[in-house]
């Protein structure tokens, strides 16, 4: 069964995303947090976080993503790595910021995509590199 801990890091991770993308959420986490003592809870969630609340991966959700962390503030000489990874079966993905090897988010993931991100680098230009680095890589998986 999977940690609690690790679960509301999840769903509290794509709640994030979603409230600032302004899309209307099904659950709040205090109602959340009551409902993870019963496990057929945990499986209603996850499957209404997949429906509802994961992004797709999409060139507009990646340059929306690489927008965000521009915002947090990227070296101007060394750039800041981004590497997204993708589970076609699942339609799954996260992302990892720096070189995070064999701990990060991606490590999972069957599939990456990785971009260096500067600046006054076009969000929309890197998101479509990395996409297409996926989808290359998904017609062979």
């Amino acid at each position: 069964m999977m940690n609690m801990k690790y679960l509301l890091i999840f769903v509290q991770k794509y709640l994030l995303i979603n409230q600032q993308n302004k899309i209307n959420k099904t659950m709040d986490m205090s109602s959340l947090k009551k409902s993870l003592t019963c496990p057929h809870s945990i499986s209603k969630i996850l499957s209404v976080m997949k429906k509802n609340m994961i992004p797709r991966l999409n060139i507009t959700n990646v340059a929306t993503l690489i927008k965000r962390i521009k915002e947090y503030g990227v070296d101007k000489e060394e750039g800041l790595d981004l590497t997204v990874g993708f589970n076609p079966k699942s339609k799954e993905w996260d992302y990892q910021t720096g070189d995070n090897s064999y701990s990060g988010a991606c490590y999972f993931y069957p599939i990456w995509g990785v971009t260096t991100i500067f600046p006054r680098s076009k969000s929309k230009d890197l998101a479509k590199e990395v996409v297409n680095q996926i989808m290359d890589q998904a017609a062979y998986y």
